[in-house]
């Protein structure tokens, strides 16, 4: 971290996982206060822990994530000019192989340069995707870009390693 970098501030933040067992399934529950203002929650189920390789471990979460403010969270450069408010609504499910993930993005007065005016409409992104882990390549299923009423429908294969 560069010494000029502000740390960044997670307030209240709670993890609890319940009747854990590296052999069995086991839910899990986050809850955090994110820098500038909003909330995150990441719950879920995992397991049983795949013991030769945890990153295949089969899991089900769902996240949601209530006014963070883009500038502040953290996640961006703050010279960027990047800035508004977010909410975020998703799911992400895997079998340790295959994952699938959908959500939706909802940003309130948007500013994408420095020298850029906030959007005055809301911009919404709803997504789809279903991932082949161990190829590490995907398919976009859905890629929904709404402003306002004017929406931009997107889908395909990104690029990922071929074998």
């Amino acid at each position: 971290m560069n010494s000029a970098t502000k740390p960044q501030v997670y307030d209240k933040v709670n993890v609890e996982v319940t009747n854990f067992s590296p052999t069995s399934q086991f839910p899990f529950d986050l809850t955090i206060n994110l820098p500038g203002g909003g909330s995150a929650k990441v719950s879920g189920k995992a397991g049983p822990i795949n013991p030769q390789d945890s990153t295949k471990t089969p899991f089900d979460a769902t996240m949601k994530v209530k006014d963070m403010d883009i500038a502040a969270s953290g996640f961006v450069d703050p010279a960027s000019g990047l800035g508004g408010l977010a909410d975020f609504d998703g799911s992400l499910n895997s079998n340790g192989g295959h994952a699938k993930a959908a959500g939706a993005i909802t940003c309130e007065k948007l500013k994408l340069s420095p020298k850029g005016s906030p959007a005055s409409k809301a911009v919404t992104i709803k997504y789809a995707m279903n991932m082949n882990l161990d190829r590490e390549a995907g398919t976009i299923t859905q890629g929904d870009i709404a402003i306002g009423k004017a929406v931009a429908r997107l889908a395909g294969r990104p690029r990922g390693k071929r074998r």
